[in-house]
């Protein structure tokens, strides 16, 4: 009775850590991008599926990365990234969607990108271009004043004699 207590006992905390990862992994998957968001086939999904069992939740993981590198200088992009449902940004989740579909097909070396997929991400990155320079309208909240990103002053109207801080 004692070794099976004992055996049993070691063996939780793998168990225990086991599946605290897999409720992290599960949370991190239902952040912001789901599978539902998807737009590739289902045949699709599952051919990715079965490559990689993670290949989903680590090309969401890169989109949002993405978004929020490209997007953090100018908007709340923590509030943004942490929101679900409906009360997530149309543009910002069609916008992750195309980019995390590229990376779920980049990370499946037997898989070829379909040209649909090439043509989404490319068209992904247009409109990303257009949302960082305030052409295309998204409703973001802006990043307060004091958490922006500060930049290069210029004291001095002579290009030469000028002093940058």
């Amino acid at each position: 009775m004692a070794f099976f207590v004992g055996v049993y006992i070691g063996f939780l905390p793998d168990f225990v850590t086991t599946l605290s990862g897999f409720f992290v992994n599960l949370v991190a998957i239902m952040a912001f991008l789901t599978t539902n968001d998807l737009t590739m086939s289902p045949t699709a999904q599952a051919q990715l599926i079965g490559i990689d069992s993670d290949i989903f939740s680590d090309s969401f993981a890169t989109a949002e990365a993405y978004l929020n590198d490209r997007l953090v200088h100018m908007y709340d992009m923590d509030a943004e990234l942490t929101k679900t449902g409906t009360s997530r940004r149309l543009t910002l989740v069609k916008i992750g969607v195309k980019i995390a579909e590229w990376e779920a097909y980049k990370q499946a070396p037997q898989v070829n990108i379909p040209a649909q997929a090439e043509y989404n991400y490319n068209e992904a990155m247009a409109q990303l271009d257009q949302v960082e320079e305030g052409k295309l309208l998204t409703n973001l909240d802006p990043q307060e004043e004091e958490s922006k990103q500060i930049g290069l002053v210029r004291y001095g109207s002579n290009d030469d004699e000028s002093i940058i801080f």
